[in-house]
C-alpha cells in the first residue's frame, strides 16, 4: 500500500511527463485552471465584498467590476504574505483552507493604491480601523 506521499509524488510526475509530452492535456490543464481561478475569486470577491457582493468596501465606493476589485490585507503585509503562501490559485486556495480568515477585505484597485500610499505616508500611525457590519462575520474598513 503506498503512503499519500507516494501517490502525490507519483501524481505529480505523471502530470508533469503528461503535460511535456502531450500539447492538448497541457492546454486542458491550463483552461482549466484559468476557469478555477477566476470562479474561486469571483466567490472570495463576494465573500469580503460589502454586504456579501462583490463590491469595494471602500465607504461610497460602489465598483462592482470583478477586474477592478481586489483582495486586499487589511492591517497591509500582503507581499510578505504572498511569499509565504504563494500567489494566484495558491493564495486563493490558501484562504480557502483557513476557512476564510477575516483579514482581508476587497476594494477597487484605487482604493488599494489610496490605502497603500496612506499607509506608507503615515507609516501606520494615522489609520484607525472601523467595525462593519456584515451578515455573520466582521469586516474591518479603513477611516481617515
Amino acid at each position: 500500500m503506498k503512503t499519500k506521499d507516494e501517490k502525490s509524488a507519483y501524481h505529480r510526475k505523471y502530470s508533469k511527463d503528461r503535460r511535456r509530452e502531450d500539447p492538448a492535456f497541457r492546454e486542458r490543464e491550463s483552461r482549466n485552471s484559468r476557469n478555477r481561478y477566476h470562479t474561486l475569486r469571483r466567490v472570495l470577491l463576494a465573500h469580503y465584498g460589502k454586504d456579501g457582493t462583490a463590491m469595494c468596501c471602500w465607504p461610497g465606493c460602489g465598483i462592482i467590476d470583478p477586474d477592478m476589485l481586489t483582495l486586499d490585507h487589511i492591517h497591509g503585509g500582503g507581499t510578505k504574505h504572498r511569499k509565504q503562501c504563494g500567489a494566484g490559485n495558491k493564495f486563493l486556495n490558501w484562504i480557502v483552507r483557513s476557512k476564510f480568515p477575516a483579514i482581508f477585505q476587497t476594494l477597487c484597485w484605487n482604493h488599494q493604491w489610496k490605502k497603500r500610499l496612506a499607509m506608507q505616508q503615515s507609516d501606520l500611525a494615522e489609520i484607525q480601523l472601523q467595525e462593519c457590519d456584515r451578515n455573520d462575520r466582521t469586516q474591518y474598513k479603513l477611516t481617515y
